[in-house]
């Protein structure tokens, strides 16, 4: 189960330099446990709909484990697929293809955009109101000569921000003055509204990973995803670590000293305690649902014998 920053802070708060700072010293460590491996509540699921023949993850998931388009699990390929040796394939892509990051979750329509919709996040139910009222949502649009600025002015329940042009390729987003309040940037095509991107201090992601689909999915479907899990920093007491093993963070926190005193052997000796903490919790977690070894006492059970390697 998960924790939240208050618990750690009641517990680990003096496992850092004298002056130093609790929470910049956590989230440092906490960015590494997650990275160790895949342990509980490091995964998540995610339904994602296909839109302009892709989709994109959230921005607390760093990577796909496995997915399943229709009723078919399909192999995640990677960046270079396009590269292979019989080159693009013109009839379409058979797979989820790795697209890179882009600054915004989908591709601006084909007839493009000229007002987005600012909005309170569906991710930060609990925010109201708007920031301050200088804020702005900065677009870099497609022409080269001119970046947009909408100005945030609204009573927090949405705004919508007119552009100077038409948008058909947004290459960067940025914000100022948002406090600590996420807000859905969208656009509106009929009676459907789809968000470009999550924008403000709280957001965990300023890009976002796509990945194209076969040609045959119709926009619309459901791509069902297990994603390894992403560190976004805590920043305030009742934001959650998806690490609640309080040895393991205990351990991180001394090999960070060490790594300050330019100590790399004891760093790296305090790091691996970290490994077999995580790993000795996954077994208590996991129970009886731990993968086992496998070993057939029969050998080969009457298939050809294995050929000697020269």
């Amino acid at each position: 189960m998960a924790t939240t920053l208050s618990n750690i802070r009641e517990t680990l708060e003096d496992y850092t330099e004298r002056n130093g700072e609790f929470l910049p010293a956590l989230n440092q460590v906490l960015s590494r446990l997650y990275a160790l491996g895949i342990y509980k509540d490091l995964t998540v699921e995610y339904s994602l709909p296909v839109l302009n023949s892709m989709v994109a993850l959230p921005e607390d998931a760093s990577s796909i484990l496995h997915a399943i388009v229709g009723s078919s699990p399909v192999r995640p390929r990677g960046l270079w697929h396009d590269y292979r040796i019989y080159g693009s394939d013109a009839a379409g892509f058979t797979q989820l293809v790795d697209d890179g990051y882009s600054p915004v979750i989908t591709q601006v329509p084909s007839g493009g955009v000229s007002a987005l919709y600012l909005s309170p996040s569906v991710l930060d139910p609990a925010a109201s109101g708007a920031p301050a009222a200088s804020a702005e949502v900065i677009v870099d649009g497609d022409d080269g000569s001119e970046v947009f600025r909408g100005a945030f002015t609204g009573d927090g329940s949405g705004v919508t921000l007119t552009l100077p042009a038409t948008i058909t390729n947004i290459r960067s987003i940025r914000f100022k003055n948002f406090g600590e309040t996420r807000f859905d940037l969208l656009y509106t095509s009929g009676d459907l509204d789809t968000s470009f991107a999550t924008v403000g201090p709280g957001a965990g992601a300023l890009r976002y990973r796509r990945f194209r689909v076969s040609s045959g999915v119709q926009d619309g479907t459901y791509v069902h995803v297990l994603c390894k899990r992403k560190f976004i920093p805590l920043r305030v007491d009742d934001d959650l670590s998806y690490v609640d093993s309080i040895g393991a963070i205990k351990m991180g926190l001394l090999a960070r000293l060490h790594e300050d005193n330019s100590d790399l052997a004891r760093a790296d000796a305090f790091w691996a305690r970290c490994a077999e903490r995580m790993d000795e919790e996954a077994q208590d977690a996991t129970g009886a649902s731990m993968p086992t070894l496998r070993i057939d006492p029969h050998g080969t059970s009457g298939r050809d014998p294995i050929e000697t390697m020269l």
